[in-house]
């Protein structure tokens, strides 16, 4: 079975709200209580960073690539930082593990962003 290009897209489209919802959920830990200043400031900082960068792949989605190994990263990496989120609700201790996945997913995305940029 074939798939379309509007199949590919809807796929595309899902995962960028994904990535929207991770950012409000990000959001939402920056506000837990008992959290360091640093760590409220560094989810808070990093949900941001999340919404601009939904926002600048939602203008590009016509030239994401979904077979792509750097779409395939993203989708990956927004799993792990979406695991990291449900941990840390549960354990506070594990902020710290939120905070690294979301760099690393960060950097994945703004390196998808540079190469359907140039295209």
């Amino acid at each position: 079975m074939a798939i379309d290009s509007s199949d590919t897209l809807s796929a595309i489209e899902r995962q960028l709200d994904k990535i929207r919802s991770t950012a409000d959920s990000l959001g939402a830990l920056s506000a837990m209580p008992g959290l360091s200043a640093v760590q409220a400031k560094k989810l808070s900082d990093q949900a941001v960073e999340f919404r601009l960068k939904q926002f600048q792949l939602y203008r590009k989605k016509d030239r994401i690539l979904a077979s792509s190994n750097e779409w395939k990263a993203i989708v990956a990496s927004m799993e792990v930082v979406n695991e990291r989120i449900e941990r840390a609700i549960e354990d506070q201790r594990k902020l710290s593990e939120v905070i690294s996945t979301a760099a690393t997913a960060l950097s994945v995305i703004v390196r998808l962003i540079g190469i359907v940029g140039a295209v």
